[in-house]
């Protein structure tokens, strides 16, 4: 017979095992020459700038990991995390800053600021010697919020409030955000000319397509009108059920973005 502490036992090893910040101190160490993610060495100089950047449901979580392991050497941590979290920051020293959005999981107007607010700060930090540490988790798409020029916020919202009422999965959501999206699908990676990044990636979906994780911000990805188009269908979506800026812009062909280290 199970006892009560054995089941107890078992179920606090599971919360272990899937802490956020046990996760990614566990996933990185520091010597004073390179920084070592699992069995890869990446070389570091005295000139090496690690700013880690950090957003999804598991943001606060696994940038204090990262400071558990890298402070004091850290430049500077960049966090997006959910507006329910206000209450849980904690202690992340004064080189950090912090903004919050997506009140119930949707993307929001202080999602878009704070996303604005995060792309300044990495283009004003990028530099031949700047390290790039992103920590990515589940509801990333919606704190990482920047809709294409030709489209608003509140008719990217009705595209998927469409699609979720037909049905659509994770995966096809996340692969429409992409095309509607100045940073998801690998373009965020663009306002990166010169530092290197690397990305420590928390799976939500199942069979973990790291491409769709979080709408896959730092993951380099082709054209993906075609699978679009395939979606729709499949949804029986009609073309004039969606914003006109949305279907002229899933139609356009799009090219590849950036280079990325993923874990």
């Amino acid at each position: 017979m199970v006892t009560r502490k054995v089941v107890r036992t078992a179920f606090e090893k599971c919360l272990k095992a899937v802490d956020p910040r046990i996760a990614v101190r566990d996933a990185i160490s520091l010597t004073p020459t390179s920084l070592k993610i699992w069995n890869q060495d990446y070389p570091l100089s005295n000139s090496t700038k690690i700013i880690v950047i950090s957003y999804g449901k598991a943001s606060i979580q696994m940038a204090t990991g990262a400071h558990d392991i890298l402070n004091p050497h850290l430049k500077k941590t960049l966090i997006l995390a959910p507006e329910q979290q206000k209450t849980s920051v904690g202690e992340l020293g004064n080189t950090t800053k912090i903004w919050f959005g997506a009140k119930n999981n949707l993307p929001d107007e202080n999602s878009v600021q704070a996303t604005r607010n995060l792309i300044q700060e990495i283009r004003e930090s990028d530099s031949e010697s700047t390290l790039f540490l992103f920590l990515i988790s589940g509801g990333g798409s919606a704190l990482l919020t920047a809709p294409r020029d030709t489209v608003t916020l509140e008719e990217k919202l009705k595209t998927i409030k469409i699609m979720q009422a037909h049905g659509a999965t994770i995966q096809e959501l996340n692969t429409v955000r992409q095309k509607l999206s100045e940073v998801k699908g690998g373009k965020l990676l663009r306002n990166i000319k010169k530092g290197s990044s690397i990305s420590l990636i928390i799976s939500d979906i199942i069979g973990n397509n790291i491409d769709l994780i979080a709408s896959g911000a730092t993951v380099p990805q082709k054209d993906n009108s075609a699978t679009i188009s395939e979606i729709l269908k499949d949804l029986k979506i009609q073309e004039n059920d969606l914003p006109e800026s949305v279907q002229k812009l899933l139609k356009e062909k799009e090219g590849e973005w950036g280079q990325s280290t993923l874990y």
